[in-house]
């Protein structure tokens, strides 16, 4: 497994939309309203296996001294093999 991370927001809809069912956080939200969130966040860090986007994590802050963690969300596939780790010690 050669995980790496990436430092920008630009992920497709399909991509995260597919993340975020892989977890069972698509209640009551569409791929465009997922994108949008990602788009508008301060911080995001994606982890991807090859092509494939295996974690996420986000963050808001004000740019001074205060951030807050919004979201971090790992394929259960991937889950207990250290890319939640990997995504907390690189925010």
């Amino acid at each position: 497994m050669n995980i790496s991370l990436k430092g920008d927001n630009f992920i497709s809809s399909d991509q995260l939309f597919s993340l975020f069912c892989s977890v069972g956080w698509n209640v009551g939200v569409n791929s465009e309203e997922i994108q949008i969130a990602i788009n508008n966040s301060t911080n995001v860090i994606s982890a991807w296996d090859d092509t494939v986007l295996i974690g996420l994590i986000r963050s808001m802050d004000d740019k001074i001294w205060s951030a807050t963690i919004d979201c971090l969300l790992v394929r259960k596939e991937y889950q207990c093999k250290g890319v939640g780790t990997k995504l907390i010690k690189e925010m």
